[in-house]
């Protein structure tokens, strides 16, 4: 089991930051595509922490059984959901991609009074 846990500032090139964090974390991963699919979901949670969380970022990865888990924390109370979106809207539709590309995704109290959004990306060989 291999796992990373890394701060990011809130700014708005954290999301950029956490795609690295990504790539570095997977380097040699058999699946070209499930690297770009932990980086969409990493991208758009990490999206929503900077814009609509509190506090310092936190991502977390981890490798089980060939697939990823992510977790992204920061210190706001407000629970992500996903907005009903016209055709028109030109954003949220972040989480309906995350929910698309991952096995299960939730969102749960942090230890600190904050929140951690995670999400479970399945190897691609179905495990």
């Amino acid at each position: 089991m291999s796992v990373l846990v890394q701060t990011l500032d809130r700014r708005g090139d954290a999301p950029r930051a956490a795609r690295g964090c990504v790539r570095e974390f997977l380097r040699g991963a058999r699946s070209a595509e499930l690297v770009a699919d932990v980086e969409v979901v990493v991208s758009e949670l990490v999206t929503n922490a900077v814009l609509h969380g509190v506090g310092a970022i936190e991502l977390r990865l981890e490798l089980v059984d060939g697939g990823v888990t992510v977790g992204v924390l920061d210190g706001g109370r407000g629970r992500p959901r996903p907005p009903g979106t016209r055709d028109d809207d030109e954003g949220g539709r972040g989480l309906a991609l995350v929910a698309g590309l991952t096995k299960d995704w939730g969102i749960r109290p942090s230890g600190t009074g904050g929140k951690e959004v995670w999400a479970v990306l399945p190897s691609l060989d179905g495990r």
